[in-house]
């Protein structure tokens, strides 16, 4: 089973940011989750939302990064805010860095983790918040050729449509669909319309039933946020192939 830094190292440092980057890394941990979205300026940015979490961010105002540039993103600080959810998390400057930065940072330091990057789109957001699906793709494509040669690494959102478009374009690059509620692997995978290599779902999800459903359809799967001792041993009897924690601490043996 691998061991995926969610967002970093979310339970111990501000979700991504370079320094949860590289301290998940320090920690032994070979494999990253992140998130990716587009600013104004076609920049990818690594961020779970396209806007400020103001629970976490320096502002009062969320805005909406696809109509911000990456150097107006980046005047504001997301990492000395307090964030009750994660009482132990070390507080530090920090800004949202660009998905070019993390690659710089991690051949800067000689590492090529695994990475497990999810694209954040959802189609009510198509031309708003985020650019239409083939769009998207394009840009990921483009920066995958320039710079992600040599990192393991696949794909993954909870947009079948953004997935069916980069698959179109990119079909040698693994993908993985995200699932969060109601998974049912064969209409999930009739509705996107071709096979990713995995299927994703929360890890409150995985059942008998549905584990079975995923290995019949020959998918791995890749489960979410497990950070509890307590809810991997419900679940780890399963053909696990990865699994996404904020804390990697606590699951140490594994790596």
């Amino acid at each position: 089973m691998q061991i995926i830094g969610h967002r970093g190292w979310r339970g111990k440092f501000p979700e991504n940011t370079l320094i949860g980057f590289e301290q998940v890394s320090e920690l032994g941990v070979p494999a990253i989750e992140l998130d990716i979205v587009i600013t104004k300026d076609k920049k990818i940015l690594v961020s779970h939302e396209p806007w400020f979490d103001l629970r976490y961010c320096k502002t009062n105002y969320e805005g909406n990064f696809y109509q911000q540039t990456l150097n107006e993103i980046q005047k504001i600080d997301c990492g000395l805010v307090f964030d009750e959810r994660f009482a132990n998390q070390v507080k530090v400057p920090a800004t949202k860095p660009s998905l070019k930065a993390v690659i710089g940072l991690y051949n800067m330091l000689g590492l090529k983790p695994f990475i497990a990057l999810e694209v954040k789109s959802e189609t009510k957001r198509y031309g708003l918040s985020q650019p239409y699906a083939q769009e998207f793709a394009e840009l990921l494509i483009d920066f995958e050729m320039t710079y992600l040669n040599g990192f393991d690494y696949f794909v993954q959102s909870f947009d079948p449509f953004f997935l069916k478009k980069y698959h179109q374009l990119q079909p040698q690059t693994k993908t993985g669909l995200l699932v969060e509620i109601n998974a049912h692997v064969a209409k999930d995978l009739d509705f996107l319309e071709y096979k990713p290599d995995f299927y994703n779902p929360e890890h409150t999800l995985l059942t008998d039933t549905l584990v079975k459903d995923i290995e019949a359809q020959d998918l791995e799967i890749y489960t979410w946020t497990v950070n509890e001792t307590t809810d991997l041993e419900k679940i780890k009897h399963y053909p696990i192939r990865g699994l996404i924690t904020d804390y990697p601490e606590r699951f140490t043996e594994f790596f």
